[in-house]
């Protein structure tokens, strides 16, 4: 039977992996869209880029949420080679466990990631909804 600290770090575990799916899928859609809309421009702007403006905000959106969500998993390599070096001195100083707390970047990239690609995919649909 497993301990409840054992269920705990399983479901963690778990919820890591599903993280970084779901962001693995946020900057293929966020960078799809981008260079979609970007390569057909001729045909999305038309003759009459009056709202123009909501494009370009929309493949900033696009632009900040592929960067973001890049660095973001840069920065989970990192923490994770981070914890790779920590675990022999901790072991050899007698410890049972290591806690590890996620920098400020690091849920700042994933937030913003998540966010921008939110504000990117409705200022495609108001920029689709305002030229038709």
């Amino acid at each position: 039977m497993n301990t409840i600290k054992e269920v705990e770090m399983k479901y963690q575990e778990r919820g890591y992996e599903a993280k970084y799916e779901f962001s693995d899928r946020v900057v293929t859609l966020a960078a799809g869209l981008l260079a979609i809309s970007v390569s057909m421009r001729g045909w999305v702007v038309g003759h009459s880029p009056d709202y123009l403006w909501i494009l370009k905000l929309a493949w900033v959106c696009m632009a900040l949420s592929s960067l973001t969500g890049i660095i973001w998993r840069y920065s989970k390599i990192q923490m994770n080679l981070g914890v790779s070096q920590a675990i022999k001195p901790a072991v050899e100083a007698g410890a049972t466990s290591i806690e590890v707390i996620p920098s400020g970047l690091h849920r700042f990239c994933f937030q913003t990631s998540i966010y921008a690609l939110i504000v990117g995919i409705i200022a495609f649909t108001v920029y689709a909804l305002t030229i038709t």
